[in-house]
């Protein structure tokens, strides 16, 4: 083939080209972002062929194909692929890449180019020059040559074509002439031209160039590749036709590309706005949040500042009632004084019992009523243990019944009056029965049979009297507890009938004790 060079005559230059396309897949593309990768793999990839002709970076297509995309991003990858595929050396001779450099000196360092091609490259024709005489002033060229002298090929060239175009017009007018009395086609004028100054040339070509006989037969074999360019058009035309297939292949792969981005944009946008909505719902929710945040915590200072006050109050309270507990405490303890001092006389009362040793069965039964009493005593202290515990559960009570407390202890005044005027009928009983106890003791010492007689009544009257102190003191221990009962009552109404109702009950419950005691003073005075 004449397009195949002297130095590879059979090379495959679809092979070079997915030797590059692997190159870059494997070193470039792992250099860029998945945006750029997109963009080199729809639009450059598709490029990376190469032909004799295209193993320069200026007459390749990835240098003269022009984009449809043309943002500066696609411009950095086209001069960045270039520079990688045929080195930052050959590339530069380019002035657009030069230029492009020049101005944007940092832009192509993430994609770590050399200064040599990304695979060797083999030789190649040589670019050729724009104007009307291109074709009939190409010299073949090495890539060898161009890599170690740079610009001195390129002026070679020019020294030949300037020599050959000197000579030009004394070949050309014979053949023009001929060719236009044989058959009038510019296309026989133009390959005659040609094919006159490949002979002048040929014939003169040792002399001028002072070069060796293989080299002038070498470019004579790359001259003859324009005569059969121009004898066979339709090659060209095919080669067009690929390209062309080939850009509109790249062009529906891309709009199909565009379509499919297209795509995920309006799914993309439809969900970014479903966020943003749902972004400014959160929002509105967090601010509604916020302010009643805020209000909650106005309100919890308000009421800890309450609490406060409250806590202040019931301090107050407790230490009120830590005072009437300690009063309702001495009072507990008069009583108990009072019940040792009954227990005292009892106990006096059985001694006396004692040195009469008929009256054995009486003391006998009287220390069961005592321990009876001791049993109540017991009780009435586990209640009074009771109490205390409820006294200590009931703090969150304490405003409301402080109250019922004032009102108790006002009542426990009234009845603790009561109970005041009523001992020294307690005690002209007591001085009875004690005068009675005198005289029945001086009545046994001087008459054994009278007492004999009167055993029996003796015996009864001395067992009620002491079952009427028994009874005065049950009464007063049963009012206490009462009063203890009635003040857990929550009903103030409900409270106040049944402190009426017991008055009534104690009060017809003294006056019958009272009234019986009247009858045995009389049985024992007849």
């Amino acid at each position: 083939m004449a397009e195949e060079t002297s130095s590879t005559p059979s090379f495959d230059w679809e092979d070079l080209g997915q030797r590059v396309q692997a190159e870059i897949k494997g070193k470039f593309l792992s250099r860029c972002s998945p945006e750029e990768i997109s963009l080199v793999t729809t639009h450059l990839m598709p490029l990376v062929k190469f032909t004799p002709k295209t193993v320069w970076a200026s007459t390749n297509k990835l240098f003269t194909t022009r984009l449809s995309e043309k943002s500066p991003q696609m411009q950095m990858l086209q001069c960045g692929v270039v520079c990688f595929v045929f080195g930052i050396k050959k590339a530069i001779k380019s002035k657009k890449i030069e230029d492009y450099i020049k101005n944007n000196p940092n832009s192509l360092e993430k994609f770590q180019i050399g200064d040599d091609p990304c695979v060797p490259l083999p030789n190649g024709l040589t670019p050729k020059r724009t104007g009307g005489n291109r074709k009939c002033a190409e010299v073949p060229t090495s890539g060898g040559t161009d890599d170690a002298n740079g610009d001195g090929g390129e002026g070679e060239e020019r020294r030949v074509k300037s020599r050959i175009g000197g000579k030009r017009k004394a070949a050309e007018a014979p053949t023009k002439g001929g060719a236009d009395d044989a058959d009038g086609d510019g296309d026989g004028r133009r390959v005659k031209s040609k094919t006159g100054v490949m002979r002048y040339n040929l014939s003169h070509g040792n002399a001028n160039l002072n070069s060796p006989r293989s080299e002038v037969k070498d470019r004579a074999a790359d001259l003859d590749s324009p005569n059969t360019e121009a004898k066979d058009p339709d090659a060209g035309l095919d080669s067009r036709e690929t390209d062309l297939s080939n850009r509109e292949s790249a062009l529906e792969s891309r709009e199909a590309t565009l379509k499919d981005r297209e795509s995920v944009l309006n799914s993309r946008e439809t969900e970014l706005k479903a966020n943003e909505a749902g972004l400014e719902d959160r929002e509105t929710k967090l601010s509604d949040r916020a302010s009643a945040f805020e209000d909650r915590e106005a309100n919890l200072r308000d009421r800890e500042t309450t609490l406060n006050g409250r806590y202040a109050t019931l301090k107050d309270h407790e230490s009120v009632l830590d005072s009437v507990e300690a009063e309702l405490q001495d009072r507990e303890a008069g009583l108990d004084d009072r019940q040792t001092e009954l227990e005292n006389r009892a106990t006096a009362l059985d001694n006396g019992e004692t040195e009469m040793g008929d009256r054995e069965a009486s003391f006998s039964a009287r220390k069961a009523a005592l321990d009876g009493s001791e049993i109540e005593l017991k009780d009435r202290e586990a209640d009074l243990s009771h109490r205390k515990a409820v006294l200590d559960r009931s703090e969150t009570e304490l405003e409301k019944r402080q109250i019922e407390l004032e009102q108790r202890e006002t009542d426990l005044g009234k009845r603790e009056n009561e109970i005041n005027d009523r001992e020294p009928a307690s005690r002209d009983r007591k001085s009875q029965v004690d005068n009675g106890c005198k005289q029945e003791r001086t009545e046994g010492r001087s008459s054994s049979q009278a007492q004999a007689d009167r055993l029996f009544n003796q015996t009864g009257s001395v067992d009620y009297r002491q079952s009427h102190s028994d009874a005065i003191l049950s009464a007063n221990a049963a009012r206490v507890l009462f009063d203890i009962a009635v003040g857990n009552v929550q009903d103030t109404a409900c409270r106040d009938d049944l402190m009426e109702q017991y008055k009534v009950v104690v009060d017809d419950l003294f006056k019958a004790i009272n009234l019986c005691f009247r009858i045995s003073l009389q049985m024992d005075r007849k």
